[in-house]
């Protein structure tokens, strides 16, 4: 009962499920979830940006609080400087940067979800780079580092009375992480062994340093939201190795990751064989297919027409109306968290900056190309999609 009165009504249900528990249909209607990653938000205000609803200024937080939005979503990044201090970009999460987010969520009351990328910098199912002070080390060196980097950081969220309501162990996993040693190039009983090793590793460490404080939940998550076999495959190979999760967590961008039908179809067979919540930890739509900058969008003319809804304000809705509605139709169903609804374009800013596309070994343009897909315009002003944070839609 400790860790539901810290965390607040929101995630109540999420206390009381065993690992092997399930939640009824009333009680994921409303969406017991409906959050944000919101993980640029410190750079970004550096910068200058500013939010606005009708023509009213607000701070960020504040402002998606009110508008229903109930968990903040956070990614760390192990060392996202050069070996000059220079910041990677994309926000540069360092600790320091993560704890100060997480103390303003909580002085609104908004519980937090920590996303663990166990990398310098950036971490998909493309690249899982290894940071850079363990990349010498065997899988034994590697499982230890695992072990002792997250129970530091446990230890430091307790210490400071941050803890997290969930902490996500390791960022869209479905090609493993820390490679090469934890890669899934075939996807093998080999593998799958090692990349087992390395994530029990690290929720031994998130248990200790927890240190008799109520555990946060643990989640695991993988990408390609709407591709039944491999989430099946995925997560089953990771409890036949006994790694302990109590959420299922999934990306879901209807342009890379299929039909909202099929997003279903995988969220009903893994909640029949898991018997676990499940969550929607990344999500966007784009509401034009107009730039702000020079570099090029994620969000283009082909990912509208694969996507099915129109690159307008009322199309993001729309699609985020019926992704909650999917949501709300699996027993399990937690929510959606809406990956950088903020995330505008502001000189100087961006994704990565020299020294970032240094460490990613890519020649490419710095710049923002997700600010087609935000939840304000060009010129920071709340779009109609902010509406599907409320609780009921």
């Amino acid at each position: 009962m400790r860790w539901c009165r810290r965390h607040g009504p929101i995630l109540a249900m999420l206390g009381a499920l065993g690992a092997g528990a399930g939640i009824s249909a009333e009680a994921a209607t409303p969406l017991a979830i409906r959050g944000a990653d919101i993980s640029s938000l410190a750079e970004l205000e550096a910068r200058g940006v500013h939010y606005r609803k009708n023509g009213h200024e607000y701070e960020l937080m504040q402002l998606l609080k009110s508008e229903g939005l109930n968990l903040v979503r956070l990614r760390l990044w192990v060392d996202p400087y050069s070996k000059q201090g220079e910041p990677f970009g994309g926000g540069t999460t360092d600790l320091a940067q993560v704890m100060a987010l997480a103390k303003r969520a909580k002085a609104l009351g908004l519980p937090w979800l920590l996303d663990l990328h166990y990398s310098d910098f950036w971490a998909d199912p493309g690249k899982q780079f290894t940071p850079r002070a363990w990349q010498q080390d065997s899988p034994e060196q590697l499982a230890r580092h695992m072990h002792d980097y997250t129970e530091s950081v446990m230890q430091s969220l307790r210490k400071a009375d941050l803890m997290p309501a969930m902490v996500q162990v390791g960022n869209e996993l479905n090609n493993g992480l820390l490679w090469p040693i934890g890669r899934l190039r075939q996807h093998s009983e080999a593998e799958f062994d090692q990349l087992a090793n390395l994530l029990r590793s690290a929720i031994d460490g998130l248990r200790s340093g927890s240190d008799g404080v109520p555990m946060s939940r643990i989640v695991l998550h993988l990408a390609e939201g709407g591709d039944k076999a491999q989430c099946l495959r995925w997560f089953a190979a990771m409890q036949a190795r006994d790694v302990p999760f109590d959420v299922l967590a999934l990306s879901f961008y209807p342009y890379w990751h299929g039909t909202l039908g099929q997003l279903k179809e995988n969220m009903l067979a893994l909640a029949e064989h898991f018997h676990r919540p499940l969550l929607v930890v990344e999500t966007a739509y784009g509401f034009t297919r107009d730039n702000a900058d020079g570099v090029v969008n994620g969000f283009g003319a082909a990912e509208e027409e694969k996507g099915g809804y129109p690159a307008t304000p009322a199309g993001q809705l729309a699609f985020l109306d019926d992704l909650r509605r999917v949501i709300g139709a699996v027993p399990q169903g937690l929510g959606f968290v809406y990956w950088e609804p903020a995330w505008l374009r502001v000189p100087g800013d961006t994704w990565a900056t020299t020294a970032g596309l240094r460490f990613l070994g890519i020649n490419g343009p710095q710049g923002n190309s997700w600010e087609n897909q935000a939840l304000f315009d060009f010129h920071g002003e709340g779009l109609p999609a902010l509406a599907a944070f409320a609780p009921y839609r």
